[in-house]
């Protein structure tokens, strides 16, 4: 390349390039036109390097799959699996191990599926139906009695309903109650008026009724057991009948033990099961009876009552209705059982064995 100035003071610029084998690196030069230089084309893309073929060192990875194209199956059913051949020596003794094993079974289920059928079509929806049932002679004498308590106890009067008053409705509720072997007890029938109907404000106010819990009754149960309590337990039968309604509050008839006049409606003087504020006043009734007895309100635990003199202690935790009692003294336990049957009537269930789901066992 060659570079040259002619007259005018313009540079001339001439190249002359000779190829005689590959090019030379291409030096750098400054420019020297007062003209910009032409924008070089855009150079081709390099072309991507070919993957390299395997050599003959190289082996080719074959699928091992032999289920290519087929489309899955059933997978989440459970696929029996062939059995294992055994010996021909230990082929009798197993068959006979597996037969019995299979009768026991057998028996089993057969006797969990009696019991679960027995307990979810033993208890009748309505008195219409308990009457349909081949057991109705049960279930007669069970609202019977629980109607005559209900009498006994004058729970409600006889008389008409007051010009804008309004009745709310009741409804048996019949259960059969079972043992822990899963036989009969006994049949049970409650007269439950239908709370959801009372206005607040007018049929009551205040509801609330403290309940034991459950951390405080494994404390007893668990000071029971390190201190070698006994542990009774009492029922008191239509709990809720011993609270006095402080408003006016009309019913309509139970269903099957209407009396009067066609219209006649019961005035409820106790507080029936159902109601807003008949646990409340339960509450109230028991905890004078029994502060008048001697006792005192834990104040960690509202459901919770302790008796102190010389060296009897005796502990009763209350859920609702069911009263257990512990203490050193059997004796001095029927002696507070026998003072509380005479301000409500009560069932001695004797020792305790089962308390809020909770077995107990003596060793």
């Amino acid at each position: 390349m060659a570079i040259g100035r002619g007259e005018e003071g313009v540079e001339n610029v001439d190249s002359k390039i000779k190829v005689l084998g590959p090019t030379p690196p291409r030096r750098s030069t400054p420019s020297v036109s007062p003209s910009p230089a032409p924008s070089p084309s855009p150079a081709p893309p390099s072309p991507s390097p070919a993957p390299p073929q395997p050599g003959p060192s190289q082996s080719t990875r074959h699928s091992t799959r032999t289920n290519l194209g087929v489309p899955p199956g059933e997978w989440w059913k459970v696929r029996e699996t062939s059995p294992i051949p055994e010996d021909d020596e230990s082929d009798d003794s197993d068959a006979h191990e597996d037969q019995d094993q299979e009768s026991t079974y057998e028996d089993a289920d057969t006797h969990l599926s009696e019991a679960a059928q027995a307990v979810s079509a033993s208890d009748p929806k309505s008195y219409a139906e308990a009457l349909k049932r081949p057991d109705a002679p049960k279930w007669i004498e069970a609202t019977q009695k629980e109607f005559d308590g209900l009498i006994a106890n004058e729970a409600w009067e006889y008389c008409q309903l007051p010009p804008g008053a309004k009745a709310i409705g009741c409804r048996w509720v019949l259960n059969i109650k079972h043992l822990a072997d899963g036989t009969i007890d006994r049949y049970k029938a409650r007269l439950v008026a239908q709370g959801f109907s009372q206005r607040p404000g007018f049929d009551y106010v205040e509801t609330f009724a403290s309940t034991v819990r459950m951390a405080t009754i494994r404390v007893i149960l668990a000071l029971a057991a390190l201190e070698d309590l006994e542990l009774y337990s009492t029922d008191i039968s239509q709990a809720f009948l011993n609270g006095d309604l402080d408003v006016d509050i009309y019913m309509q008839q139970p269903e099957g033990f209407e009396r009067g006049n066609p219209g006649d409606v019961v005035r409820l003087v106790k507080g029936l099961y159902g109601l807003k504020q008949a646990g409340r006043l339960w509450n109230q009734k028991l905890h004078s009876v029994l502060l008048q007895m001697g006792f005192k309100r834990l104040k960690s635990d509202a459901s919770v009552y302790l008796f102190i003199r010389d060296d009897v202690r005796v502990i009763i935790p209350i859920f609702i209705d069911d009263i257990t009692l512990a203490g050193r003294s059997v004796a001095s336990i029927k002696a507070v059982i026998a003072e509380l049957a005479t301000h409500f009537k009560l069932r001695d269930l004797g020792p305790s064995s089962y308390l809020l789901g909770i077995e107990i066992t003596r060793n």
